[in-house]
């Protein structure tokens, strides 16, 4: 009997744990594409250009690479991005005294024709997001990736609904 409260709490706590994510993060997690047409790129360090690094929280930071089609975007006179543009953010974890910084997720977002109409109500134009571990696996497949496209409505259109570009 001890075994099967224990598991029953257990399953309530996940529960409550991921609908707390999905209400805090917005969206429906559960929905997004069938399949990765996003991809890890291998070579993002020294392949596309990095626009910046910024805090993000006080021992975070988010490392913010363009490949030359989303490099090409200067200003927000020059949005939509072009199809084909990929934009990678590197989460670091940092000690909150300017030590050194360690990688802990990948977000990628790629714009392609027709991309993002799995998001239905949470399309954010013709983008598509995975979130990726270190070596490359789904931390956020995308059939999961609702969420991010829910988050990303709020950078809004007229910023083609990026929020970590070159601006």
């Amino acid at each position: 009997m001890r075994n099967g409260v224990a598991r029953a709490t257990i399953a309530l706590i996940l529960f409550g744990a991921l609908t707390a994510q999905s209400m805090v993060e917005g969206g429906d997690p559960k929905i997004g594409p069938a399949t990765d047409r996003v991809s890890l790129p291998s070579d993002y360090r020294s392949a596309f250009e990095h626009v910046r690094t910024a805090p993000a929280g006080k021992d975070k930071q988010v490392v913010i690479y363009l490949n030359q089609a989303a490099a090409s975007v200067k200003n927000l006179d020059k949005v939509p991005y072009p199809y084909g543009s990929v934009i990678v953010a590197e989460w670091r974890r940092t000690d909150g005294k300017g030590g050194e910084a360690t990688p802990f997720r990948i977000d990628v977002m790629r714009r392609e024709p027709g991309y993002g109409e799995a998001y239905g109500d949470a399309r954010t134009g013709e983008w598509e997001y995975v979130r990726y571990r270190l070596d490359g696996s789904h931390l956020i497949p995308p059939g999961e990736s609702g969420w991010c496209a829910s988050c990303h409505q709020k950078a809004g259109k007229e910023r083609d609904w990026v929020y970590h570009g070159r601006f």
